[in-house]
């Protein structure tokens, strides 16, 4: 499995044992938070590392540039989906708080 990868205006990076299926749920919710900007510049890094025992605690942590502000979080979980769903919760509120993002999205 690759362990970086470009989405649009972010790079993911990917360390340890991934499931084919995990590395597209990465991405996936990458591009839901890209929703919540439609037209504005978007950039940044998401890292995910997910090594160790199946079922050990799994780091994320993202930074993304919305035009000219930046939104940053880290989150651990106990698997690799669910410190993905953490991160992207708070890459949300981060974004919410700059008062940035459509309220269609953040109604999700």
């Amino acid at each position: 499995m690759r362990d970086r990868d470009h989405d649009g205006g972010v790079i993911v990076h990917i360390r340890g044992r991934v499931t084919a299926a995990e590395h597209v749920y990465a991405h996936d919710r990458v591009d839901r938070l890209r929703r919540l900007v439609p037209g504005k510049p978007f950039h940044g890094t998401v890292s995910i590392v997910a090594e160790g025992a199946p079922g050990a605690v799994v780091s994320a942590s993202g930074e993304v540039h919305i035009d000219g502000q930046v939104a940053r979080a880290e989150a651990n979980g106990s698997g690799i989906r669910t410190a993905i769903d953490l991160l992207d919760e708070r890459l949300r509120d981060s974004i919410e708080r700059l008062g940035i993002g459509t309220q269609k999205e953040k109604q999700r």
